[in-house]
């Protein structure tokens, strides 16, 4: 066995990831957001083998997803299904069921630089298993709000950008060089 396990890193590699070197992705997603702190998704992708032939694939994949800005929070929550076929490399086909869901909390600080901490659950249907992670970050925009980040990559830009621009970050802090005149 040229790949025993544990002596490598999963994320890294994998006898999957050996055996699919590479391929093709096929997808589609469509988005709806019937206000503006709520969005709605569906995707559906397929990925071939080494040979790219999307008649016979790799595996097939669907998600539904739900989106949703709750003051300073955000709550995502998707359902993924995706069915692998078998082939050269894989003896039965098999299909794979997930839950996901995520909490976000955003703060905007004075100095308009944000917080945000997350909780991401990953639960496994078919397995019974399950996974987390827990995140702390820190923009630190310098009073430039979101414009650091790329288009698409803030979920809920435009409520988003008028919170940060409603956070107090202006102050006037009396400095006085010598006693005020009334106490001379």
């Amino acid at each position: 066995n040229p790949y025993p396990d544990g002596l490598l890193d999963q994320d890294i590699f994998s006898r999957y990831k050996a055996n699919h070197r590479y391929g093709l992705r096929l997808s589609d997603s469509w988005r709806h957001q019937p206000w503006l702190d709520t969005e709605w998704g569906a995707s559906l992708g397929l990925s071939t083998n080494e040979d790219f032939n999307p008649l016979q694939p790799d595996y097939l994949q669907a998600r539904l997803t739900w989106r949703q800005l709750l003051g300073d929070w955000q709550a995502d929550l998707s359902y993924r299904v995706r069915r692998y076929f078998d082939d050269d490399d894989r003896r039965k086909a098999s299909t794979e069921q997930r839950l996901y869901l995520a909490l976000d909390w955003g703060y905007w600080t004075q100095r308009q630089q944000r917080w945000q901490v997350g909780f991401d659950w990953n639960y496994d249907l078919e397995e019974n298993s399950s996974n987390w992670l827990l995140q702390l970050q820190w923009h630190g925009g310098e009073g430039r709000g979101l414009r650091d980040f790329r288009p698409g990559e803030i979920d809920f830009d435009t409520i988003r950008k008028y919170r940060a621009r409603q956070a107090d970050n202006n102050r006037i802090s009396p400095v006085f060089d010598e006693a005020p005149v009334e106490n001379r």
